[in-house]
Order: structure tokens, then sequence, then C-alpha cells
């Protein structure tokens, strides 16, 4: 599925005195029909290498704590969320516990964005900066 991107940070962490890298990648994506959502990818490197990508987004719609994984225990944090028609705002933190919580991602994500997906979000965009 195409979504278009919002905004996008990435955050890179260090924990277990170096032996574990994480570099996660959130994007706020919008669903269409006025949802957003978020997509995640994440690189891990140390004792186990590996990485993680959502094959979809995940619909947010307000302030939530959800476990997205059970073994490490991953969670995922979101706070001060604020939407409107035309503009979203949240902070998200993820947190993993690999013998101790760690925040892997404590970021907050916001932008504009128009009921329209994809090509219809461009073309939306374009007719705005005519009218300018």
């Amino acid at each position: 599925m195409s979504y278009t991107v919002i905004n996008t940070k990435i955050d890179k962490t260090s924990f277990a005195f170096g032996a574990k890298k994480v570099i996660t990648t959130i994007s706020l994506v919008n669903m269409g029909s006025g949802k957003v959502g978020l997509t995640y990818d994440a690189d891990y490197s140390g004792m186990a290498s590996g990485h993680v990508a959502s094959d979809k987004a995940i619909e947010i719609d307000g302030n939530k704590t959800q476990k997205v994984h059970n073994n490490p225990e991953v969670d995922v944090i979101i706070s001060n969320y604020e939407k409107t028609s035309v503009h979203v705002l949240m902070h998200i933190k993820v947190t993993v516990n690999y013998a101790r919580k760690h925040t892997i991602f404590d970021e907050t994500l916001e932008g504009n964005y128009t009921a329209e997906t994809g090509w219809g979000a461009l073309f939306e965009e374009l007719k705005k900066a005519e009218t300018k």
C-alpha cells in the first residue's frame, strides 16, 4: 500500500556497553480518508544483527501505549497527540526491554496533510501553490 509521508525522523542508539546499536526510522504517514499512521524501519547490530520493518502503516488516533513485540518486549508510547483536518502532531517513544528498559526512539513528528494520498495529494498541493 502506498502512503504519503508527512514527516520522518531517525534515532540512533547504543546500549549494553555498546554491544547493541539500533537505528530506528519512524515515518508519520497519511493513510487517506483523514487517517494518519506510523511506519517503522529498524536496523540493529551487536551480539545479533538484523532488520525489522512494518509492512503496512499502523493507524494512530490518539494517545496510547501499545506492546508491539514480546521477546524482547517492545512498547510504543504515543503522547501529546493533536490532530485537526489539516495538521497532526504526536510524540513517539519506543522502548525495548533488553536486560533493562532502553529508549530507542524519542521524537515528535508533525506536519500538514490533506484528505488525499499519493498522486491526489501532490496535485492538491500544486493547486494550492498556483493560487498563492
